[in-house]
């Protein structure tokens, strides 16, 4: 079974919402499935759709599911083990969280961990659009159609300004850690109230959010480099040592960094 994954930039105007747009492709025959495949929580949210070929597999916690054709996927706290069919096709958008809330017009708790169908947040009619997706066989042709669905999403939408999404836009245009105090000293808030305004946008908490996001910091330094000094990458993203970096990545991997 051959796997050809490729990663896109999103186009100028829409990189304020899309970190990057994947496609997976597989060969082989149509009823086989491929090795299973692990899924990051990267601080990210997933929109996913399901070109050609079966349904994704995936287990949770030994339970298998079979995914919908067009589904999102919420804040991961862990990592999640999928399959795919043969001959199939599967286009994903990556979204940053603030880009996220814009283009769905609602906070993400309801996501949270959790697939849900596209049809939950946007109305079934106009993602019709979208089966024009499955007539093109260019997947720059395809790429160019999404990024034009959701561009017109946005420039439609008319709800009220969102200050979390403006202030998550700021730390990420500066290159912020997302630390808690950077957090706290954007929002004015106390950290009462910070944990309710993470909980009811984003689903988990502002510490959760920091380690996810150092655990994806991590993730990029590691495949950057062969052999790299683990002491001084657990320095380098704030772990307290290299120990600590061994045991998160672990629980967010399922692996330890070295065999990743």
């Amino acid at each position: 079974m051959d796997i050809r994954y490729r990663e896109f930039a999103p186009s100028p105007a829409l990189a304020s919402v899309i970190d990057r747009i994947w496609v997976s492709e597989t060969e082989g025959n149509a009823d086989e499935l491929t090795p299973v495949q692990t899924c990051l929580p990267l601080g990210m949210i997933e929109w996913i759709i399901q070109i050609k070929g079966g349904p994704i597999i995936g287990c949770n916690d030994g339970n298998i599911i079979r995914y919908p054709t067009n589904y999102f996927i919420g804040l991961m706290t862990t990592f999640a083990s999928w399959q795919m069919y043969g001959q199939s096709k599967v286009i994903g958008i990556r979204m940053k969280p603030e880009g996220a809330i814009r283009l769905l017009g609602q906070p993400l708790a309801e996501l949270s961990g959790c697939s849900v169908d596209a049809e939950n947040f946007i109305h079934k009619k106009e993602l019709s659009i979208l089966d024009r997706l499955m007539e093109m066989e260019n997947t720059t042709s395809q790429i160019g159609l999404l990024e034009a669905f959701m561009h017109h999403h946005l420039m439609a939408k008319t709800g009220k300004d969102n200050y979390f999404t403006d202030v998550f836009a700021n730390l990420r245009l500066i290159n912020s850690s997302f630390s808690s105090k950077e957090i706290a000293n954007q929002f004015f808030l106390s950290e009462r109230q910070m944990q309710r305004l993470y909980k009811d946008q984003l689903g988990v908490s502002p510490k959760t959010y920091e380690r996810i996001l150092r655990f994806s910091r991590a993730v990029e330094k590691i495949r950057k480099k062969e052999k790299p000094n683990w002491s001084s990458l657990a320095y380098q993203l704030g772990y307290s040592d290299q120990a600590h970096l061994i045991r998160e990545f672990k629980s967010y991997s399922g692996m330890t960094p070295s065999l990743f």
